[in-house]
């Protein structure tokens, strides 16, 4: 197999709804990448580009130049253009799969009218480019504000940036033959080409990489809610599905093309016209059977369109909206009401269905991989995988529990109490196990208030409810300081006898050893430290005979390193202990540290 890594990453070239997501993960697990990009770029733009009224958590994913994509990308899977990758990666090897055009178009339509207004709330005013979904497919193929996505989409995907292609004009005809033949030469340049009709496009794929790719069906549309759900025949009578192929007749000709390629041996007419009677069959069935989501989810889906019916969507971007969101979203409270006592029946019962699916099931072991890949527990990975899945599913229901998650033991808090006052203290810890709750905790044990430190995203209305509770379960505990405000401000407040509490697994810029492997961590810690004369006494979570507890460890003082570099480091190994004997309940791995390790020979990376 290839090996793929920094800067010479495997780039799939993800066209919209050509089963893409399925392919990404089977990718993702079979060459474990360190840094996965995924996301957009500007290649399917329409009218709706207003890319300041996105929400902040999504703008990261929207790559306006190749500069922006991650340079040390190992898998870049997302709706992507060939150019902008290319001039990215230049060399890299490209793969993608082309889908019946029609059934894609058709696809996406049904996508659009699927997401609900509560799905949609942190797109802004692009969203309007999904609500055009909920129009009648006629309409929806004529609508030039989103021309780039339903007219010729695979062609304009490949050939992009062309001239031909503008984003709020429907392609001229006499275009046609210089774009196709644009769409057709990017392919040549590309290392593998295939076909969702080929049966064997998998295994062809799988043969090329060198190794097996596993069979998944992830993002799968499963159900429409009722109020968008469209009577298919009605819509596809002869007029629309005329329009239907001329908005597809550059994509046919690409189809095609790759067809004679992977299915010399069958009629490519017929293929088209198989396909097609499939997917509407399919998608007929598909929309008879109940709307999927849950209780919860459909009483949210209803309070947001509640609100929207008298505020109307907002016309301002996702930062400046008002604190409105919340209040809604406040539905969430529901979690509240399943008792402490039936918390791990309910999240057993829920993962005993989840863990038989492979997506699931993957991304959870990814989590334990990063942190237990380089370590004496590799071989552990599976077990403590569903272990880490249970721990997250039980954290969802246990924040709106304030009082059981701040009931906690304390070992050592005396270092605390008995500390020298004439001088500030650090508490250094990670986001393992309820560490939300300890600082409540601490405060009734007698100790102060602490400042602690977090990064004003979450505290925004668009970052949702979740974090908003999060934060009402830190907040008995101490006041909240932004680390945007820098380290000189955050020294500034670290005065004698304030306790300033700081997590240390942030991605950063400075290397450092982790359990086997270098990643980036942050400076702040030391460099508050070495700044306000500070101590620094770790808050880890361990676990003995009579359950979990909070243990202080032993003060580190500054001046006993000779650099903060040394001190950072220190600080890291002493929370790798802790975090090794109990990885599974270390919070999202992934979104810890940065890497800077070139793929292990011998691994899977390789």
């Amino acid at each position: 197999m290839p090996t793929y890594g920094p800067g010479t990453p495997l780039v799939f070239s993800h066209i919209p709804k050509t089963a893409g997501t399925s392919l990404g993960a089977a990718l993702e697990q079979v060459l474990q990448p360190r840094v996965v990009v995924r996301g957009i770029d500007s290649a399917l733009f329409g009218g709706y580009d207003d890319i300041n009224a996105v929400a902040p958590l999504l703008r990261p994913g929207i790559y306006l130049s190749p500069e922006e994509i991650p340079a040390d990308a190992a898998l870049v899977a997302g709706h992507v253009a060939p150019a902008t990758t290319q001039a990215r990666f230049p060399g890299a090897d490209h793969v993608t799969v082309l889908r019946t055009p029609q059934v894609r178009l058709l696809s996406q339509w049904l996508h659009s009218r699927s997401l609900s207004e509560f799905s949609l709330r942190h797109w802004g005013l692009a969203a309007d480019a999904f609500r055009a979904g909920r129009k009648p497919l006629r309409e929806y193929l004529d609508n030039d504000m989103i021309a780039p996505t339903v007219d010729n989409a695979i062609t304009r995907f490949l050939a992009w940036p062309h001239s031909a292609h503008q984003p709020r004009e429907f392609i001229d005809e006499a275009h046609d033959d210089e774009l196709v033949a644009a769409a057709l030469e990017r392919l040549d340049g590309f290392a593998h080409v295939n076909l969702v009709e080929n049966p064997d496009f998998l295994a062809d794929l799988s043969a090329w990489l060198g190794v097996e790719l596993p069979d998944t069906q992830l993002n799968e549309r499963t159900s429409v809610p009722p109020q968008w759900r469209p009577d298919l025949a009605a819509e596809l009578d002869p007029a629309t599905r005329e329009l239907l192929d001329h908005r597809c007749r550059l994509d046919v000709r690409v189809w095609k093309a790759i067809a004679e390629r992977v299915l010399p041996d069958r009629d490519p007419d017929q293929v088209l016209t198989e396909a097609f009677d499939q997917a509407v069959e399919r998608y007929t069935v598909m929309l008879q059977r109940p709307y999927d989501a849950g209780t919860a989810r459909r009483l949210v889906e209803r309070a947001w369109d509640a609100k929207l019916a008298v505020t109307g969507p907002s016309t301002k971007p996702p930062s400046a909206r008002p604190p409105m969101v919340a209040a809604v979203e406040q539905l969430q409270h529901l979690r509240r009401v399943v008792p402490v006592k039936a918390v791990p029946g309910l999240v057993e019962r829920r993962l005993e269905k989840l863990w038989q699916h492979d997506g699931f099931r993957r991304v959870h072991e990814a989590e334990m991989e990063f942190v237990l890949g380089d370590s004496p527990r590799a071989g552990e990975i599976p077990e403590l995988a569903r272990a880490y899945a249970a721990h997250m599913m039980t954290r969802s229901y246990m924040r709106w529990h304030p009082k059981a998650v701040s009931d906690v033991r304390l070992k050592g808090i005396e270092r605390v109490l008995d500390r020298d006052k004439s001088r500030g203290l650090i508490l250094s810890f990670t986001h393992h196990h309820r560490y939300d709750g300890m600082w409540a905790a601490f405060v009734r044990a007698g100790a102060p208030r602490s400042k602690i430190v977090i990064t004003e995203g979450i505290t925004r209305p668009e970052a949702g409810i979740q974090f908003a509770q999060h934060l009402r379960v830190g907040r008995p505990g101490g006041d909240y300081l932004m680390a945007e405000s820098g380290t000189k401000a955050l020294a500034a407040e670290l005065t004698p006898g304030v306790v300033l509490g700081m997590a240390v697994d942030f991605p950063g810029r400075t290397p450092v050893e982790f359990l086997g492997k270098t990643v980036l961590a942050p400076f702040g810690t030391p460099r508050l430290a070495e700044l306000s004369n500070s101590p620094i006494v770790l808050v880890t979570h361990r676990r003995d005979a009579e359950g979990p507890y909070v243990q202080f460890e032993e003060p580190i003082d500054p001046a006993d390193y000779s650099n903060p570099v040394d001190l950072l480091q220190e600080v890291v190994r002493r929370h790798s202990e802790p975090i090794l004997d109990w990885p599974e309940a270390l919070e999202s791995p992934r979104a810890r540290f940065g890497f800077v390790d070139p793929p292990r020979p011998g691994s899977s990376e390789e």
